[in-house]
């Protein structure tokens, strides 16, 4: 089992989540950053210069993701059990891939 260290963790468990519940982790008391979740952030400088890791794969932990790689964050580790598409497969009855990986794109107006 290999350890890390991180400034923050980031919980992103989901914005639909009603009362927000952050799980609580053995020997917390011992991490040195913060255990927040992503309700928490009210600035974007909070991932300035730290490393970071991200918990999910949901709309939240992207965005957090992406959030924290844009600011002068020292790494960012997304860390999620299962990847997946993060939009729907199927829209309308068409595959996404029909409509994403089509010349309709690159038309000009």
């Amino acid at each position: 089992m290999s350890t890390n260290a991180f400034k923050y963790v980031i919980i992103a468990v989901g914005q639909y989540t009603s009362g927000k519940n952050r799980p609580h982790f053995p020997c917390e008391e011992q991490f040195s950053g913060s255990i927040i979740t992503e309700r928490e952030i009210r600035s974007l400088e909070q991932f300035g210069r730290k490393r970071v890791a991200v918990v999910g794969f949901g709309k939240s932990a992207l965005d957090m993701v992406t959030f924290a790689a844009t600011q002068d964050s020292h790494e960012v580790h997304h860390i999620f059990r299962t990847p997946r598409w993060t939009i729907p497969e199927w829209i309308l009855g068409i595959h996404c891939t029909q409509i994403l990986f089509s010349r309709f794109g690159s038309m000009d107006t």
